[in-house]
């Protein structure tokens, strides 16, 4: 897995302590973590609307818990209550 750093982060939030750590799981198997996420389900949106070489986006996890998966019928964005 790789922790996306702060020179790569575009919020300013994302550098203040708090929040959550969201990871993104790619097609390809890439994996990456961004820590300090204050609203995972905005901050995955906009990820998923960018082009990605590593194919789709398959899985999201936030402090741990999957709240996506790619073709699972049981989680759903709107499952992420919790988490805005």
């Amino acid at each position: 897995m790789f922790r996306v750093g702060d020179d790569f982060r575009t919020n300013p939030l994302s550098l203040t302590p708090g929040g959550h750590d969201v990871v993104v799981v790619w097609q390809d198997g890439a994996s990456y973590l961004y820590d300090n996420v204050k609203a995972p389900k905005k901050y995955v949106s906009s990820i998923s609307k960018k082009p990605s070489k590593h194919g789709r986006m398959v899985e999201v996890r936030v402090d741990n818990a999957i709240v996506w998966k790619r073709n699972d019928a049981q989680l759903t964005i709107s499952d992420w209550a919790d988490f805005e």
